[in-house]
């Protein structure tokens, strides 16, 4: 592949990273969640490879991730975990506190070097395109909202993987699409995770 003419957008390639992470894909796919066209969505996946962090697969393998991009990874769950078909964290609907036409994603952020309770998330969410956000914090092993635990049941959520409670916020982020939820939180990813930006090359 040629050398692209501009380097992606640091959300893009962190976001794509997250979710090539969790399944392979080709571009036609990925571009609906990037909420990219299809060029810019090559262009993302061009530079990864350029940079050997991802490998294109002949016919409908998609695009894989390399061992560097693993590696790489792995500082980035330091900061953030996405929610995938995995099951990580499931979300009981009924309580309609996501309305039946969104589509919905989560992602789990640690706050350790932000001084953040979630409002602030919530806001870049809803700036970002998304139609609303909820957040939420980890207490006692349980996911709750901040400060007001007496007031309001939080959402219910099942087959809980014990593991996200080394992360500390959790934001579910709800729109009329896949690509606007998508698109929100590659923006709280990025908040999260400027600093890995450092590890990218993207100058």
């Amino acid at each position: 592949m040629g050398r692209p003419t501009a380097i992606p957008q640091g959300e893009y390639l962190l976001l794509t990273l997250l979710i090539l992470d969790k399944e392979s894909m080709g571009r036609y796919n990925l571009a609906t969640y990037l909420q990219l066209t299809k060029a810019k969505t090559r262009s993302v996946l061009e530079y990864l490879i350029l940079h050997g962090l991802a490998e294109a697969n002949p016919g409908r393998g998609g695009t894989q991730l390399t061992p560097k991009a693993h590696d790489l990874l792995k500082i980035i769950h330091s900061h953030v975990m996405l929610s995938w078909s995995d099951n990580l964290v499931r979300v009981d609907l009924d309580g309609n506190l996501i309305p039946s036409d969104c589509e919905y994603a989560i992602c789990i952020v640690r706050t350790d070097d932000k001084d953040t309770h979630g409002l602030y998330e919530r806001d870049l969410a809803v700036r970002a395109g998304a139609r609303g956000a909820i957040t939420l914090k980890s207490s006692d092993k349980k996911w709750v909202y901040p400060g007001i635990e007496e007031e309001i049941e939080p959402p219910e959520l099942r087959d809980v993987d014990p593991a996200t409670h080394q992360y500390d916020l959790m934001i579910i982020s709800f729109g009329p699409s896949l690509g606007s939820v998508y698109t929100a939180l590659a923006n709280i990813i990025l908040y999260h995770c400027e600093d890995i930006l450092d590890y990218l090359p993207v100058s």
